[in-house]
């Protein structure tokens, strides 16, 4: 049996706006001056926020994932195993509607104000 290796494709990009530890687990954007920002409601979340360090915002990028990725975000509404994600208007994750775009599914079930565990896919849109 071998192991299982995961690249979780880190990165480290200046934060374009105060970034806090609430912001951890959320959906971020990158804006033109190539700087982490909040993701709002229909956005893509282009960055998961994984760890905050003063102005820096660090996390994996969704479109760079090499490999399946688990990685704990917070909910904004209930969702069942296999929801597909994508975010409310403070970068939550709440389950997507046909036209949206994801790239994390929820492994285990959650409700509103919770940690699950989410599957980082390839980018794609919900059909």
């Amino acid at each position: 049996m071998g192991s299982v290796v995961q690249n979780v494709n880190p990165i480290t990009l200046e934060a374009g706006e105060v970034l806090t530890a609430a912001d951890i687990g959320r959906a971020g954007i990158v804006d033109t001056n190539n700087q982490v920002v909040g993701a709002g409601a229909g956005a893509y979340p282009e960055v998961i926020i994984r760890e905050i360090a003063a102005a820096i915002g660090d996390g994996v990028v969704c479109h760079h994932v090499n490999s399946s990725v688990r990685l704990s975000v917070t909910l904004a509404g209930t969702v069942v195993i296999g929801s597909k994600l994508t975010t409310d208007s403070a970068g939550d994750f709440i389950e997507g509607t046909s036209g949206d775009k994801y790239c994390l599914v929820a492994q285990i079930a959650g409700a509103t104000g919770e940690s699950i565990t989410a599957l980082v896919v390839p980018a794609d849109v919900i059909g």
